[in-house]
């Protein structure tokens, strides 16, 4: 995310510094504006934002007390770390949308093993239930789906929540931008889909027909979060759409998020433009997506291994709006996100035959 938000600052001559603990990770490509350092270390985040004017992120797990001295040293912080004390945490997320009176599935928390299997058998959705660890989940990691007590054994002795299995008929993302005055621009809503064994987002389409009544909710939402919240810069809302036709709200990432990349190829202004916007408090930029699009995830299959070598690149970019766009990261791994590619146009089912074409012939060549 990092980087993408710096190809955007090229334009602009503008300077944007990543920190990150590894010399080969995707923003290094920029290497007069990259620092070495853990995100999670108090004195290595205080020490890279004290000659900064505006500090932001690309991921929550940051540490928060040296976020809130950067800010009391008058850095500007986006998103604040009080709103980022709630979201980093999944349990606290749930607490904090029940309060509001917001639609959520049923759900449990617990602070370690112990306290969820003395509480498991008593709670009413318990099977099958989605297991949620409560911080550090991100692409599919952290969640499991729960089908006996024997599963609530497996799991790791920390916080986390059960959460009911509802019936989901499309998931749904809505991206919202707001800026330092609270004025907010809304992305069109975008239908993910899942790859179901490891929870990780495979693809994102749009447009996806929700009826108005359904929008209007998420829209509502997504604005109400973000103000009692008072985030500056991107925010994207996951939501289930029942089988019913009920909205329940999943969970939010104030940041750029995956749901989003297709706004590179087919938005007046892209999501890291928004949010370069946003954070520097410049004019908002149109939200309109001006074709339709399909963004298709690069992940690692299972028997992936080693340094990425990348087969298909004739086959895709002979595609008419094509657009590969990988991370830099020369590792390849089971499940682990290594690029992604657009592909837009005007008509949807010209698209999804283009999407085939991709899934064929762009794939690692497994030399590990």
């Amino acid at each position: 995310m990092g980087r993408m938000l710096q190809e955007v600052a090229q334009r602009w001559n503008m300077p944007v510094t990543c920190m990150d603990n590894s010399d080969d990770s995707p923003a290094a490509l920029y290497r007069d504006h990259f620092v070495k350092g853990d995100i999670r270390n108090y004195e290595d985040v205080l020490n890279f934002g004290q000659d900064k004017d505006v500090i932001t992120i690309e991921i929550e797990h940051v540490n928060l007390d040296a976020l809130k001295k950067l800010e009391s040293q008058g850095k500007e912080v986006h998103p604040n770390p009080r709103a980022l004390d709630i979201i980093k945490n999944k349990n606290k997320q749930k607490e904090f949308y029940k309060e509001l009176g917001i639609p959520i599935p049923n759900f449990l928390t617990f602070e370690d093993q112990r306290e969820a299997l003395e509480n498991f058998d008593q709670w009413p959705y318990a099977l099958p239930c989605i297991y949620k660890c409560a911080e550090m989940g991100y692409d599919g990691k952290g969640v499991r789906t729960i089908y006996n007590k024997d599963n609530v054994y497996d799991l790791e002795d920390i916080p986390g929540a059960f959460e009911e299995r509802v019936d989901i008929d499309i998931e749904i993302a809505v991206m919202i931008a707001a800026n330092p005055k609270g004025q907010v621009v809304l992305y069109p809503p975008v239908a993910m889909y899942f790859d179901e064994e490891n929870h990780i987002l495979s693809e994102v389409h749009y447009p996806y027909e929700i009826n108005t009544e359904q929008l209007r909710l998420m829209n509502d939402i997504a604005t109400k979060v973000i103000s009692e919240l008072k985030i500056c810069g991107l925010c994207a809302f996951e939501f289930f759409i029942t089988k019913k036709g009920e909205v329940l709200l999943n969970e939010i990432a104030p940041r750029p998020h995956n749901s989003m990349h297709i706004s590179m190829n087919n938005a007046v202004c892209s999501q890291f433009e928004q949010h370069l916007r946003a954070v520097s408090d410049l004019p908002l930029g149109s939200s309109e997506m001006h074709s339709e699009g399909i963004m298709y995830n690069i992940i690692g299959e299972n028997d992936d291994k080693g340094i990425a070598v990348w087969n298909g690149w004739k086959e895709v970019l002979s595609i008419e709006n094509a657009f590969v766009h990988l991370y830099g990261k020369t590792i390849i791994k089971p499940a682990r996100k290594m690029g992604h590619i657009n592909i837009t146009g005007d008509h949807m089912e010209t698209l999804r035959s283009n999407l085939e074409k991709v899934k064929t012939y762009f794939k690692n060549n497994k030399n590990g």
